[in-house]
């Protein structure tokens, strides 16, 4: 074979070849309408799943409270029935703790004796009354360790706490009747006839002091009258104040009372709200936005025990619960919740490679989380849900 002929069949080999790559590339690059479309089309939607997850479902109000030191404060001793009083005793000495039930002072040989709640005492409570002054009188005498319930009724077991105060400082316990309660007086000593005694804890006699009051800064000496200046003691605080202040749309769901938690960088500490009042501001305050015209300062209580853990902080997040919390609850997305009806509802659960639909018991949601319940061993903690369902 001569070169001449190799090199012809060289070329020719190219050219083939050459050929055939074209004809690939061609064909390759043909796309037939259908295959344009399926190509446009996106992908099928996959399932997503969440995991059912064990925890606390509550309903919240959040805002920022201040931390500040409290300050020594002074407080109006209860004015007496009977007019002017004297100091007769002081038990109680400057730097003593102020515990409740405890009597701080004695006014015309009567004592004061001191309770921890909200707000003073508006009117003398009387075995039988009920009211939120009840309840918070009842939470005092559960501090002092007397076995009652704060039911806020004035009950038996209530009147035998209240007799025991007493007692324990050598007195009777303020009896009154119907007919004493209609006149406005009170007797402590004589019984009467026609109606039926009932143990009363008078105003005059029950100092209600702020819930972060923990001692005795000052007291009026022996003797000393109230005939110049009404009579005042001076307490000093345990040492941490917090207040919030929101505005009366965000107030008007909040009450004396209600508990929560403070947030603090490393946990975080029980507080219930003790006071709300109308916030102070300025006059340029008022004009420069009305709204805040309406705000109200919130106070929180914090146990000596976690008082140390918000030194140095300045400004904390605040959640207080507006209503019970459902604790160790099965928490699921609000949008894995299918509803058949008003009152029932199912989600997808899913098992072996498959979604199997799950009858929920109840269900109860709050801000897109939902607590469910249900008799279905296949809905437990950890399994996994389809969210978003149409």
């Amino acid at each position: 074979m001569t070169r001449r002929a190799v090199i012809r069949g060289v070329v020719y080999f190219l050219i083939l070849l050459l050929a055939v790559g074209v004809t690939w590339w061609a064909a390759s690059r043909f796309v037939s309408q259908r295959q344009r479309e399926a190509a446009a089309s996106p992908p099928p939607p996959s399932d997503v799943l969440v995991e059912v997850v064990r925890g606390e479902l509550a309903d919240t109000s959040s805002y920022v409270g201040k931390v500040e030191a409290a300050s020594a404060a002074q407080v109006s001793l209860p004015a007496s029935k009977d007019g002017p009083v004297v100091v007769t005793s002081t038990p109680l000495g400057v730097g003593s703790t102020i515990e409740d039930t405890s009597p701080i002072i004695y006014l015309n040989g009567r004592p004061v004796i001191a309770f921890h709640g909200e707000f003073p005492l508006y009117r003398d409570l009387r075995e039988g009354d009920s009211g939120p002054d009840v309840s918070m009188i009842q939470h005092a005498l559960i501090a002092a360790r007397y076995p009652i319930t704060a039911s806020g009724t004035f009950d038996s077991l209530t009147a035998g706490a209240i007799i025991d105060v007493y007692q324990r400082i050598g007195l009777r316990a303020p009896m009154t009747t119907a007919e004493n309660e209609r006149s406005g007086s009170t007797d402590q000593s004589s019984n009467t006839t026609q109606s039926p005694q009932v143990v009363t804890l008078l105003k005059s006699e029950a100092l209600v002091l702020s819930p972060d009051i923990t001692t005795l800064a000052s007291v009026p000496p022996v003797g000393a009258t109230g005939s110049d200046e009404p009579l005042a003691i001076g307490v000093n605080g345990n040492g941490i104040t917090v207040t919030a202040a929101v505005d009366a749309a965000q107030g008007a769901r909040l009450s004396v009372g209600m508990c929560g938690a403070i947030q603090t960088p490393s946990s975080s500490v029980s507080t219930c709200i003790t006071s709300i009042a109308p916030a102070q501001q300025s006059s340029s305050e008022e004009r420069a936005d009305q709204a805040t015209a309406t705000r109200l300062l919130l106070t929180h209580s914090v146990s000596d025990a976690d008082a140390d853990q918000l030194n140095g902080l300045r400004e904390v997040p605040i959640d207080i619960n507006l209503s019970e919390p459902l604790e160790d609850v099965l928490l699921v997305p609000q949008s894995a919740l299918i509803a058949r009806d008003t009152a029932h509802a199912s989600v997808l659960v899913a098992h072996e490679g498959a979604l199997v639909s799950v009858a929920v018991d109840s269900s109860t949601c709050i801000g897109g989380t939902c607590a469910v319940t249900s008799s279905d061993s296949q809905l437990v903690e950890g399994a996994r849900v389809k969210v978003d369902n149409e």
